[in-house]
């Protein structure tokens, strides 16, 4: 998954993103300048009655917006009434710069939360983007290719599967055997060998040899797709605290009203009236439990982690053992060369190293990778030997001349029944 740093913002939030900024330098200047300048306060509010209505304009016009939309009457009443209620406050008795900081703070706070929706919504993109490939369709009868996209499979299509292709939908491998990289599905790092009657799923990638599958399922029923559909219902799922929030919410405001008016019943003095709505502008209470929770779930599935729900993180205080999965989660899910054995002594583990890596150079299989790193921390200079005649087993490994010397890369089994030389398996 991507960095968080690579998800863009659309343009509305940066808009809003450019007001922040605005209203905070203006709020600021204002704080600042009578104290910089002895007798310019009447200036410094007038910088902080600017910065003010910059952030709070936007928050009334959607506040009257949905007024009308859906009638007083009709309009529950959320934390961004609220707010409004108090700035307008802020506004009638002069409090500009408290009026400024709140709408900053209300803005700040709900663009946080839409960040990391758009966060959840861009992992979502991406593995849907797993989904909505090409797929390479046989006719039955003649065996003719036809290039199609993997929502226009069905059930019993077979398909044709090169070095490379992702797997379109979840099928049956009838013929040829492969290697694939499941690391999109299972995070595993190594490649899984496939052969005929093995199942392959959507989202994998074929990394070498030609495959014939037959569709088992495809578009929304296949495993990358319920992986996407738990996804989606995690980020609308709510935990116990976040429904208890909303809940007070929805009594908080009223109550605050009431208790407001009942201070300027008693006292006549509206100063009093207003302070009690300012200091109970409550953004942290509404804003804390969803953003905390929406960021945990968009972080997890950047890291490829699935949550299934949001209750999970709540529940999560009652957790007394855990049971980790190795690969890509205590380790980095990355192959490296620990010891070399060799069982020709005429030869060094560079040599061995060297022949490997000149094999597997232009390769991008995770083996292939770490005989390279291997070699090259042998040989920083590089690789220069010259490879020819360079042939491909799937599933089973290479074979080719290095310096006109013939070299191969495999598997244990495959080397000796190629080689004609019964191979030991390493010492452990």
């Amino acid at each position: 998954m991507s960095s968080a740093s690579t998800v863009p913002l659309p343009p509305e939030m940066r808009h809003r993103l450019g007001l922040v900024f605005a209203a905070s330098a203006l709020l600021l200047a204002g704080a600042l300048l009578p104290v910089l300048r002895p007798g310019q306060e009447s200036i410094g509010g007038a910088l902080a009655l600017v910065g003010m209505l910059v952030i709070a304009v936007p928050i009334f016009v959607q506040v009257f917006t949905a007024l009308r939309a859906t009638g007083f009457a009709a309009t529950q009443f959320y934390m961004d009434q609220y707010v409004a209620l108090a700035m307008g406050a802020c506004l009638a008795t002069g409090q500009y710069l408290t009026g400024g900081i709140v709408a900053v703070v209300l803005v700040l706070g709900q663009m946080l939360e839409e960040r990391t929706v758009i966060g959840v919504e861009y992992a979502l993109a991406r593995l849907r983007e797993l989904g909505a490939v090409k797929a390479t369709r046989l006719d039955p009868a003649t065996g003719a290719e036809t290039t199609v996209g993997a929502q226009d499979l069905a059930p019993g299509d077979r398909i044709r599967l090169r070095p490379g292709d992702a797997v379109p939908a979840d099928a049956r491998v009838l013929t040829g055997e492969a290697l694939l990289n499941q690391a999109n599905l299972t995070g595993e790092s190594l490649p899984a060998e496939v052969r005929p009657g093995d199942r392959v799923f959507a989202g994998t990638v074929n990394l070498d040899g030609l495959l014939e599958a037959e569709v088992l399922t495809a578009g929304d029923g296949t495993v990358m797709a319920r992986v996407t559909k738990i996804l989606e219902e995690a980020k609308e799922s709510e935990s116990p605290i976040i429904s208890m929030a909303e809940d007070y919410a929805r009594h908080y405001t009223p109550l605050v009203l009431l208790i407001a008016a009942s201070v300027f019943f008693f006292t006549q003095d509206i100063n009093r009236a207003i302070a009690v709505l300012i200091v109970s502008i409550p953004c942290a209470f509404v804003l804390a439990s969803p953003s905390a929770l929406v960021s945990a779930i968009a972080c997890a599935s950047r890291l490829g982690l699935l949550v299934k729900g949001a209750r999970h993180f709540e529940s999560g205080r009652r957790i007394d053992a855990v049971v980790f999965d190795k690969t890509g989660t205590l380790t980095e899910g990355v192959l490296h060369v620990a010891k070399t054995w060799i069982h020709d002594p005429a030869h060094t583990p560079a040599d061995a190293l060297g022949f490997a890596a000149a094999l597997e150079q232009h390769s991008k299989h995770p083996v292939a990778l770490a005989l390279q790193r291997a070699a090259a921390e042998l040989s920083p200079s590089g690789l220069k030997s010259q490879v020819s005649a360079l042939q491909e087993s799937a599933g089973l490994g290479v074979s080719a001349l290095v310096d006109g010397r013939a070299v191969r890369v495999g598997r244990l089994r495959w080397l000796g029944e190629t080689c004609g030389v019964p191979l030991a398996p390493p010492p452990p």
